[in-house]
């Protein structure tokens, strides 16, 4: 019975907080089209020399606000999808019925996918991101479960430009260290500028519903799930998180 409330507090967790900006911003957005929509309906109405001038003029920045607008339901579409995720692969390790699905990748490309999903909001808040690969070969090629990598990334980011100051910088780091033979281990760290974390606070990163004292009044959205989904998945595939 406490195993059952537990998960219950956990999806009612998930779902008031975590899924609720990313379909915020897309009913956001949703509205926004529509209003852009009737702007054009209004521009297109008159047949007049300065109307047709006025559709010349405006028409780049409707553009350009339809392009922001579909960058945004891109991405929080993309979240939503990684925070369903997060809530299947707890309830999959739970039932003992997680499985591996790993294939050859190529871990820039991974990487650049999960840095898109939220580039537009580390622009808005001009934080800059950056990666870095370090021992490998031009086209750095790993084999490792797509799907798992990126949820495991994508938690660490979100949380990195939750406490990164504007104007600040978030750095993705993969380094290849090479075993005896044709093997090796990879390292990927996320470096941020942000307010740190204290020594004793270290060890609650990682459990269930970890809130940290020292963060607690900027992470006031956060449920204390994604980190701790992330490491037990990592753990399964023979690896390690930490700070």
């Amino acid at each position: 019975m406490a195993g059952e409330k537990n998960l219950l507090q956990m999806i009612n967790a998930c779902v008031s907080h975590e899924m609720r900006n990313p379909i915020n911003s897309i009913q956001c957005q949703n509205y926004k089209i529509e209003e852009l929509a009737k702007t054009i309906r209004d521009l297109v109405k008159g047949n007049d020399i300065n109307t047709i001038h006025r559709l010349k003029k405006e028409i780049q920045s409707i553009s350009e606000e339809l392009t922001d607008s579909s960058k945004i339901q891109l991405a929080s579409t993309k979240l939503l999808n990684f925070y369903v995720g997060d809530m299947l692969s707890l309830a999959q390790i739970n039932s003992k019925k997680f499985r591996k699905d790993n294939s050859n990748i190529n871990l820039k490309d991974t990487i650049e996918e999960v840095m898109m999903i939220q580039a537009y909001k580390a622009e808005s808040f001009k934080i800059d991101m950056q990666t870095q690969f370090i021992g490998f070969p031009e086209k750095p090629i790993v084999c490792t479960d797509q799907q798992r990598f990126q949820q495991v990334l994508l938690n660490f980011q979100s949380n990195a430009l939750k406490f990164t100051p504007q104007g600040g910088k978030i750095t993705i780091t993969a380094e290849l260290f090479k075993d005896l033979g044709t093997h090796g281990t990879v390292k990927v760290s996320i470096k941020d500028n942000g307010v740190g974390i204290k020594e004793d606070d270290q060890a609650k990163l990682f459990q269930l519903f970890g809130f940290l004292e020292a963060t607690k009044e900027i992470n006031t959205k956060g449920v204390g799930l994604g980190l701790y989904i992330c490491k037990r998945i990592v753990n399964i595939f023979g690896g390690d998180v930490g700070v």
